[in-house]
């Protein structure tokens, strides 16, 4: 599972690129080159969401989009894997509480693996977590 989002990326009339989230209402970027503007995108788009979690407000899921100026952006780790330990877990319809108690650690130790703000999971814990949650962890590095 990943948590990533759909960018659109336009050309600017006065020279380089803007782009932005269309399920993400104001979080746009840009750049002089795509190149750029798809660093930054990975930028605005942690900031957006960690934003959206501190402020406890839902996160919208990414919508399929495809076409030639649709790019797919992932955000940085830190927000990224504590997003997804979360959606994990509500798909499966289990607590903050359940899983804790599955990986036998205090329930405040977990919260704070699903809150990108402070989140800092090991390998060994992501581990013992995907096995907790019926999961297999895989880690690429592209």
């Amino acid at each position: 599972m990943k948590i990533e989002y759909p960018l659109r990326i336009h050309k600017a009339e006065e020279g380089g690129y803007w782009a932005e989230f269309p399920d993400l209402p104001g979080c746009i970027t840009e750049g002089d080159s795509e190149e750029e503007v798809l660093s930054m995108a990975k930028d605005a788009l942690s900031g957006w969401l960690a934003v959206r979690f501190e402020r406890n407000f839902s996160i919208p899921e990414a919508k399929p989009l495809k076409g030639k100026s649709i790019r797919w952006v992932e955000p940085n780790p830190d927000v990224g894997i504590p997003l997804m330990i979360r959606k994990i877990r509500t798909e499966l319809g289990l607590s903050q509480k359940e899983v804790a108690h599955r990986l036998h650690i205090a329930y405040q130790s977990y919260q704070a693996w699903e809150n990108p703000n402070i989140a800092n999971p090991t390998l060994k814990q992501l581990s013992k977590l995907a096995g907790a949650v019926g999961k297999k962890l895989v880690i690429e590095m592209v």
